[in-house]
């Protein structure tokens, strides 16, 4: 009797972990999904974001090379001066690139480990 008690309490048992094995991985399922989804959300909006601030930048860029050019009596000239202002930012931003990271890995780790929602 005492076996067959031990016996059925184990068949429970292995049955009751089985199913928290399950109920485990569709829960790792979905919170992978979550991130994903997270992460391919903020992507986009962020590569929507910078196509359009790049097209207008890029108009402004030509409006204010156009304006220059006026000024100096010359096309050339204004282009140059547009062209070096964004020589100065690139390289400001190559010098501050750790800090940028920094920013961006702590960012994305928020929304990896983010537990609240």
């Amino acid at each position: 009797m005492a076996l067959d008690d031990l016996k059925q309490e184990l068949e429970t048992l292995q049955e009751e972990g089985q199913a928290y094995l399950e109920h485990t991985e569709e829960y790792l399922r979905l919170k992978i999904f979550k991130i994903l989804m997270k992460l391919i959300v903020g992507s986009l909006h962020l590569l929507i974001g910078i196509s359009l601030v790049g097209i207008v930048l890029l108009l402004l860029s030509f409006g204010l090379a156009e304006r220059l050019g006026d000024t100096y009596a010359n096309a050339l000239t204004g282009y140059l001066i547009v062209a070096a202002g964004y020589l100065v930012i690139g390289l400001i931003i190559y010098l501050f690139r750790k800090q940028i990271n920094n920013v961006l890995i702590k960012r994305v780790s928020a929304v990896y480990f983010d537990d609240e929602s």
